[in-house]
């Protein structure tokens, strides 16, 4: 389990710190406690930034994939869209993401074909990017289909954008070491 945390802070006189913690699978099944919030401010813990990172989000809903697109963007990702798994495939050479979010149910080819045909790539093609399956499945057989098929991460629909940016930040910051 990835444990994702995030903090408003109170105003002085107040009963303490408000705490939102979402737990994401993922395939290690890392099981550690959620992180130590330490000493920071809450502006400096919600300010987080995907600046440059490289996004492949693949969505055949067109207001979903113009809501995560914007998200993403916002945060300031560099994000190319796809409304298929077919075109969303197509992307990944063309574009190189550095991190793959998909959603699972959609028509002619879902996102554990996708994500199989990109586990399928040689590793400088893209075959280990970090990914995310962003979906309205969130059973617990779910979340299993969506790690044995290849994905790094499940996360649940609707999702708020602090814990999409934060999941995104996280996956590709570990990516890189």
């Amino acid at each position: 389990m990835f444990n994702l945390g995030a903090e408003t802070a109170c105003p002085r006189g107040s009963s303490g710190l408000p705490r939102l913690w979402l737990s994401v699978y993922q395939a290690s099944q890392d099981t550690s406690a959620p992180p130590s919030t330490g000493s920071r401010s809450g502006a400096q813990r919600s300010s987080v930034s995907l600046a440059g990172l490289r996004v492949l989000v693949v969505e055949d809903d067109p207001d979903a994939r113009e809501l995560v697109t914007a998200i993403l963007e916002d945060a300031g990702a560099v994000v190319e869209s796809a409304p298929s798994a077919a075109t969303g495939f197509d992307a990944m050479r063309r574009f190189q993401p550095q991190l793959l979010v998909s959603d699972i149910g959609m028509p002619d080819e879902d996102g554990y074909s996708l994500i199989r045909r990109v586990r399928a790539l040689a590793e400088d093609e893209g075959g280990a990017i970090p990914s995310i399956a962003l979906t309205a499945y969130t059973r617990r057989e779910d979340r299993e289909t969506a790690i044995g098929a290849g994905f790094t991460l499940h996360m649940g629909k609707p999702v708020s954008p602090l814990a999409l940016v934060t999941a995104v930040r996280a996956l590709a910051a570990r990516g890189r070491s």
